[in-house]
């Protein structure tokens, strides 16, 4: 209100019959006594009054740049009280999948680069649980963590061959695998991404020095990888979900039944480690001897 004038939005003029029509939720008499629902006490109690209720309206000219606002980031809509380690998931997962399929796209790509160069992965496939939660963020790792150990297979077979072989130069172990694969191929591939005999990272490397073929290699690995990216997947979506727990934005009862299932996975994966580690000393052995 300004010199006897209560100013309004020129919405008021355009649709004043959606504020004080009888079906109108909330409604009023008129304008004025519209614009009293939600002023504070003293311009409330004025409007109120007779001299208010007689005030003259001026509307004001209507803003449509307005209308070429864009909506917000979704990341930036997280409540302002989602604070400490629930609020950091919270944002970067909200970040993240903000980015949509370019999002998801650009991690698999980081996935694979990093698993090229040696750089251990393991913090990305937790963060993919985090992020795209147990499903999506288990099939992202699966595709990227294979794609990686197959193009440092085909390297190893091209262009770092020799690099590849000064690093396992000498390494008994890796004798005795190279001549287990010459008997038994995707078999030995397999129980060593189920019991790791070298780093992940060394060892896409070192099957391309060895007899198995291009394809067993690749299927071996990704079936025989599954279990542990699970884990690691589960571990990350199960943690994001407690965290958030601060915010006051989780499910309790999916989180339980999560935790159930990362107990379950962990349960399966060390079977499966202890199962494969005794079958590879066996295969081994027999390369050996």
């Amino acid at each position: 209100m300004e010199d006897g004038v209560l100013k309004v939005s020129r919405y008021f003029d355009w649709y004043a019959t959606d504020f004080t029509a009888a079906h109108a939720r909330p409604r009023a008499d008129t304008v004025t006594a519209f614009m009293a629902l939600y002023a504070t006490p003293a311009l409330a109690a004025h409007l109120r009054s007779p001299q208010g209720a007689a005030l003259p309206l001026q509307f004001l000219d209507y803003d449509w740049s307005l209308n070429a606002i864009r909506p917000p980031d979704p990341a930036a809509q997280i409540p302002a009280t989602a604070t400490g380690h629930g609020g950091v998931v919270t944002r970067m997962r909200t970040w993240i999948v903000a980015r949509g399929p370019a999002g998801f796209v650009l991690y698999g790509l980081a996935y694979v680069v990093l698993t090229v160069l040696f750089v251990p992965a393991w913090p990305l496939t937790v963060g993919a649980g985090a992020a795209y939660g147990v499903v999506a963020g288990t099939a992202l790792v699966s595709i990227s963590s294979v794609t990686g150990a197959a193009l440092a297979f085909l390297l190893a077979r091209s262009l770092l061959r020799r690099q590849v072989e000064r690093w396992v130069a000498g390494n008994l172990r890796f004798a005795a695998i190279d001549q287990a694969v010459g008997r038994q191929g995707w078999r030995i591939v397999a129980l060593t991404r189920l019991s790791p005999v070298f780093p992940f990272n060394l060892l896409n490397y070192a099957y391309g020095l060895t007899a198995i073929g291009f394809g067993p290699y690749v299927l071996a690995s990704w079936l025989a990888m599954l279990p542990g990216t699970l884990l690691y997947v589960y571990l990350g979506a199960a943690g994001a979900d407690v965290a958030e727990a601060a915010t006051g934005q989780v499910n309790w009862l999916a989180t339980g039944l999560r935790w159930v299932g990362f107990a379950a996975t962990v349960i399966v994966t060390g079977i499966l480690t202890r199962i494969a580690r005794r079958a590879l000393a066996r295969a081994t052995d027999q390369a050996g001897a």
